[in-house]
């Protein structure tokens, strides 16, 4: 493989010309054997018009600058390169030389490969199946909670109407224990609970994945509705994994682990166990 070494020689003064260029040669000399050219190779030195002992091609030259090549055999003579420095612009040329003789590294791609990006989602995919669950479950026990605590304020709701209207008794449906915002307190609307919860009947949105029933009845010989019950169901299996009850003892009670279904009736609840 065919080589060119490219050298800068700064001279004290124009007058020096072979005796100078004897000894920079010399020294290049030296360099091209560390640079492993043929030992055999011969350079050809000229300078304006005459040849220059010692193989290094007079390239150009300015006030106090001379370049030389040194040129490897079988490389041809259209190919040399062909620099003048001058002083003025000996840094401009310089810099213009390194760059022309640099070779540009091969831009890099950027991105990821298929492989990488089938990796990642894998990767979310097996972080998906662990969490999802985890947070569905939460979620569920968390509307558990809220339901027993809803239950309990409708507990408390139904004995404060009861107390208010005592000719009425316990209110016929859920409703009437809430009122719509601004809430007067009357026989029809008692503004003793939220009216969200108060209208989390089914058929509604439910509140926090429950829907609530309420409903107050005469027992046999009353003529008050002496007697309630209500209930807290969970919206679907999603949603919770309790079915709650009560009535007029004010205890919370649930169907058997497993059961989400609404009870029935005011007799069905009181056989119930109550909730620990």
């Amino acid at each position: 493989m065919s080589c060119s070494i490219l050298l800068l020689l700064v001279c004290p003064s124009l007058k020096t010309k072979a005796n100078t260029s004897l000894r920079r040669v010399g020294s290049s000399l030296s360099l091209a054997r560390d640079m492993r050219l043929h030992k055999r190779s011969r350079f050809q030195v000229e300078g304006e018009g005459q040849l220059l002992p010692y193989g290094a091609k007079l390239l150009g030259r300015g006030d106090r600058v001379i370049v030389f090549a040194i040129l490897a055999p079988g490389v041809p003579t259209k190919s040399r390169l062909r620099t003048i420095v001058s002083k003025r612009n000996t840094q401009k040329r310089l810099r213009q030389l390194k760059e022309a003789t640099q070779v540009e590294p091969k831009l890099q791609q950027k991105g990821f490969s298929l492989i990488e990006l089938l990796i990642v989602v894998a990767i979310i995919l097996i972080i998906a199946a662990i969490a999802i669950p985890n947070l569905l479950r939460a979620r569920m026990s968390a509307n558990d909670s809220s339901a027993a605590a809803s239950v309990r304020s409708i507990n408390t709701a139904e004995i404060a109407y009861r107390d208010t209207y005592p000719t009425i008794g316990f209110p016929a449906t859920l409703g009437i224990l809430g009122g719509a915002s601004p809430c007067t307190p009357a026989v029809a609307t008692g503004c003793l609970i939220d009216n969200l919860l108060a209208t989390a009947t089914p058929g509604s949105s439910g509140k926090s994945g429950y829907f609530f029933n309420a409903a107050g009845s005469a027992s046999a010989g009353s003529l008050i509705n002496d007697q309630f019950y209500d209930t807290g169901t969970p919206m679907s299996v999603q949603f919770g994994t309790r079915a709650y009850c009560s009535a007029e003892d004010a205890v919370v009670r649930l169907q058997p682990p497993g059961t989400i279904t609404l009870v029935a009736s005011h007799t069905a609840c009181l056989l119930l166990n109550p909730m620990n």
